[in-house]
């Protein structure tokens, strides 16, 4: 595979299709051992850096190419935004439900602030003070994604189209950060990493089509990303891990398709990652949810609720997923 000098970019560009489990779970591997580091207050760079070669970015980037895979193939919008809701809000509510009642009932708030915290609206009214940025942009970006995938797949020019969006995203985060500074305060953690949302669409488009690029747009692509990588260091660390990202997720899968030769290591590496990636979605909000929902019932430090939180999500992640899909199966349930 890639040893064809025609379709080296191409290939690269399949195995994210083909490693996407994966990706994923080298993903939420990264932000358990980043929020790991940060909570128990160990600065070590080397290791972080590791930790945010996929990370949250990432997860924007797989969805952005996961959802033109699936929308290139089933463009119906009923069917879409339904397939989006079981697979995102539903794990979300049920996962938060029990979470978000005790911070309503421990801050002693009006329980119409439940809803708030369900419908993720706290984020845009307050911020991300309980970590569900994630959640809250990608339901935006998922109820967008239409208009986005018809603008940016109109035509031939996909490439342009899909950057004319990345720019219009910049320009946005930079009005409101502009025109409204301590707004941005509030929203910029989850906002400004949407602009590679778009890039995982160009991603896709350029996957599925099956294109053939030579070799040297492959050389090409990581010396203007390294350069780009050095340039932003120093200058806006939000791009700068975005750039990261892109440079990431390729070299991952190269490392992947490697290491997939070797069958000897398959269940050292792949049953592993594929698991946690399987329950990414799952993993992500329960071991935010319960290191801070240990802060309202105990008074256990940072340290240890975040060394407790992690291996408890590890065993409930799996339960949780299977008793939710349980619930989609129903016959009571009427969203399908």
């Amino acid at each position: 595979m890639m040893g064809d000098s025609r379709s080296n970019y191409c290939s690269i560009l399949q195995l994210i299709s083909k490693y996407r489990t994966e990706l994923m779970g080298v993903g939420i591997l990264g932000v358990l051992m980043g929020h790991l580091l940060m909570y128990t207050n160990h600065q070590l760079s080397a290791i972080d850096f590791f930790c945010r070669i996929v990370h949250t970015q990432g997860f924007l980037f797989v969805s952005g190419f996961g959802l033109y895979y699936s929308f290139s193939s089933d463009s119906n919008l009923v069917n879409f935004y339904k397939k989006r809701f079981n697979r995102l809000y539903v794990p979300f509510f049920f996962i938060s439900l029990l979470f978000f009642t005790l911070v309503v009932y421990y801050n002693d708030e009006n329980y119409w602030m439940l809803f708030v915290y369900l419908t993720t609206l706290d984020f845009w009214i307050e911020g991300n003070d309980f970590g569900m940025w994630y959640i809250a942009i990608s339901i935006l970006l998922y109820l967008l994604y239409p208009l986005m995938h018809k603008f940016v797949c109109g035509n031939a020019s996909v490439l342009y189209r899909g950057f004319a969006i990345v720019l219009f995203i910049v320009v946005i985060c930079f009005a409101i950060k502009l025109f409204s500074p301590s707004y941005w305060e509030i929203i910029s953690f989850g906002v400004e990493k949407t602009s590679i949302f778009p890039i995982g669409i160009i991603a896709g488009f350029y996957a599925k089509s099956g294109k053939q690029i030579c070799n040297k747009y492959i050389v090409m692509y990581f010396l203007v990303m390294l350069s780009l990588l050095i340039l932003f260091h120093s200058i806006d660390k939000n791009y700068y891990e975005q750039i990261r990202t892109l440079i990431g997720i390729p070299v991952v899968c190269i490392v992947l398709s490697l290491l997939n030769r070797e069958n000897a290591i398959y269940g050292w590496v792949f049953k592993p990652l594929k698991w946690l990636g399987s329950y990414s979605l799952e993993i992500y909000l329960l071991h935010l949810q319960i290191w801070r929902g240990l802060a309202f019932v105990t008074t256990w430090d940072s340290t240890i609720r975040i060394i407790i939180a992690i291996p408890l999500t590890l065993l409930l992640c799996q339960p949780v997923h299977n008793g939710i899909n349980s619930i989609l199966k129903s016959k009571y349930y009427c969203i399908k």
